[in-house]
């Protein structure tokens, strides 16, 4: 009887070695299965400038030519071992794309040999296991509410200090060593502030969209680093933002709070 499965790869970093590693030790594990002849490997690479390049050898991912300033955002590959009599015994297939796309993510097994199917299972889970995580924190909805609410009730106390100020309803006087408010008649009541908390829902909503919609963009399911350093540009985009916050960002966010 022949067993068959699906393995899907996803919120994880790959790098050229990760893939080397896999199928170099997949590829063993079918030659002791069986008989693997050279049409029986294919290896493709698929470029974003629409171009594609396939070799037998699993090497195909140190020696693919250059191809300017294009980047390898996806790899397909189909292993055979057959028996004596050249009957298939075992199947891989595999095809890993860049991306936060739902398909294009996954290996295929099959075999009628429980003994070689269970080892290619294995192989294959525990090189999914030692690939580098991808960082899924925009995943969480509730840390987008809670960011959302919060950045809401901020903007609504800063519009209700700026309404104060603007319509002079309060005076700051200095007294000795300390600082008081003096609230003249007309202090802004609880339907300002709800008006303008009502006010905020939309614009802060659509900016959370978009910051969602950014990170999905620069923390891929799947992060296919098997290109030129210089052509990781997710990595560029996470350190570049890092540093935005750090240097613009929080400071901003300390100035108002205190």
């Amino acid at each position: 009887m022949e067993l068959s499965c699906e393995i899907k790869v996803e919120d994880v970093l790959i790098g050229k070695d990760d893939l080397s590693t896999l199928f170099r030790r997949l590829e063993e594990i079918m030659l002791e299965a069986g008989k693997v002849d050279q049409q029986d490997k294919k290896y493709t690479l698929h470029f974003d400038n629409g171009t594609k390049i396939s070799d037998n050898d699993f090497n195909i991912l140190e020696k693919f030519p250059k191809q300017g300033k294009s980047r390898p955002i996806e790899i397909e590959a189909s292993l055979t071992a057959r028996d004596e009599n050249f009957k298939g015994i075992a199947y891989i297939s595999c095809e890993i794309q860049h991306g936060n796309k739902k398909w294009g993510k996954r290996f295929i097994v099959s075999s009628n040999e429980p003994s070689t199917f269970e080892h290619i299972k294995s192989c294959i889970n525990n090189s999914i296991d030692s690939f580098e995580p991808q960082k899924n924190w925009f995943k969480n909805e509730r840390l987008w509410g809670f960011g959302s609410l919060i950045l809401q009730a901020t903007m609504t106390f800063l519009l209700l200090d700026l309404t104060k100020y603007l319509a002079g309803i309060y005076s700051v006087s200095v007294e000795g060593h300390g600082i008081s408010a003096d609230i003249r008649e007309g202090d802004l009541d609880l339907n300002f502030i709800f008006f303008f908390f009502a006010l905020m829902w939309l614009p802060i909503s659509s900016l959370m969209g978009k910051l969602k919609e950014l990170a999905k963009e620069n923390w891929p399911s799947v992060e296919l680093n098997i290109g030129e350093e210089w052509q990781r540009k997710e990595a560029k985009r996470r350190s570049f933002a890092a540093s935005m916050f750090a240097v613009i960002i929080f400071p901003i966010a300390l100035l108002i709070i205190s």
